[in-house]
């Protein structure tokens, strides 16, 4: 693989709705938005700019942060509130944080990234779900750049470049 830069990704002029669905481009191809974690960031990486774009985005343009506490009952109430600069700031450094331990270069702030939906996924649920299967009896804690050989070693159609 050649040297990458996140500056490689493409932007897109129309910056999609929010809503987790599938967004589909004026030439056709349909994208979803990629969750912002570390994982998330580590499949831009791996898929690459032909496959990964990328549109501004300030703190309005991102989702909630819903917060879980259980009660003395044991039931689990959520709630949300708009995302603040702290809570972007630390969003950020765990994202960064991730891509370093998979030997990464830090992701640039303040975009939303989009993955092309390969054909064989209908969304982003059968995207993660395809990636998850992809992955088989992986421990849920492996390590970052362990993660990242596997899925440059068997991301095949999931995230190979278009």
């Amino acid at each position: 693989m050649t040297a990458q830069t996140w500056s490689e990704f493409p932007q897109v002029g129309e910056p999609p709705p929010a809503g987790g669905g599938v967004y589909e481009s004026p030439r056709g191809q349909r994208y979803i938005e990629l969750p912002e974690t570390g994982r998330g960031a580590l499949l831009a990486w791996v898929a690459g700019p032909r496959r990964v774009v990328r549109s501004p985005a300030g703190l309005a343009d991102k989702p909630p942060v819903v917060t879980a506490v259980t009660t003395g009952e044991g039931e689990t109430e959520h709630s949300e509130s708009p995302r603040t600069v702290v809570d972007q700031e630390e969003i950020d450094a765990a994202v960064d944080e991730y891509l370093t331990e998979a030997d990464l270069p830090p992701r640039p702030r303040g975009w939303r990234w989009f993955l092309a939906l390969p054909p064989s996924c209908s969304g982003p649920e059968d995207f993660h779900r395809s990636v998850a299967a992809l992955l088989g009896d992986e421990p849920a804690d492996l390590r970052p750049a362990d993660l990242r050989k596997a899925l440059e070693n068997d991301g095949g159609e999931l995230l190979a470049p278009a």
